[in-house]
């Protein structure tokens, strides 16, 4: 009777044991599945920039917030595909505005970190200069706002309309990028050493 009661106790202990460690796997997998993992590109994210709006690769649906079930896994992401953005709109400076990416301090010393502004190839030439100066927080260089970038477009959320209006009428343009002064890239972005200016 006491062999009985002993294994009966062996037996339990084990199927504890054995619905404890599904219980883990399936924390673990919900853990993976809601926490945020950081991708070097927008298309990594599953999104992409089309007729100036952001939408998702397979659907061309908007972007949406609310991805995971926690809102802190959400901003998370939320602010990784931001700084992915921000690389994006310094691209479309260069290709569709055709501005130059300018070292600032434009004579650093060794270990000094600096920044970057954009400034168009007429700049000591023009008659007139237009100077684009952004708002205060997470913006930079080319925006007015993430979030209408995001929610509403480049049309809307970037400097770009007016850029182009300004080399359209003949100003040079100087567009600053005043959010971003310690300038320290990360690794998937990371470009070869800028050439400043003489």
């Amino acid at each position: 009777m006491a062999t009985r009661k002993g294994a009966s106790s062996r037996n339990k202990t084990k199927s504890n044991t054995n619905e404890e460690q599904t219980v883990d796997v399936k924390r673990r997998r919900t853990l993976k599945k809601e926490t945020h993992i950081e991708y070097d590109s927008l298309e990594k994210y599953g999104y992409h920039f089309k007729n100036g709006k952001l939408v998702t690769i397979e659907t061309d649906e908007p972007f949406e917030f609310n991805f995971h079930s926690d809102n802190d896994e959400n901003q998370k992401r939320y602010e990784s595909i931001g700084k992915l953005i921000d690389e994006s709109i310094f691209k479309l400076l260069e290709s569709e505005c055709h501005l130059k990416r300018v070292t600032v301090p434009v004579d650093p010393k060794k270990e000094e970190r600096t920044s970057f502004i954009f400034v168009s190839d007429d700049l000591a030439t023009a008659d007139y200069l237009m100077v684009i100066i952004h708002g205060t927080g997470v913006v930079r260089a080319g925006q007015w706002s993430r979030k209408l970038i995001i929610n509403e477009g480049l049309e809307i959320g970037t400097q770009m309309p007016y850029i182009q209006r300004a080399r359209t009428a003949g100003y040079a343009v100087i567009v600053t990028n005043t959010n971003l002064n310690s300038f320290e890239s990360p690794r998937f972005l990371r470009r070869p050493a800028f050439r400043p200016i003489r």
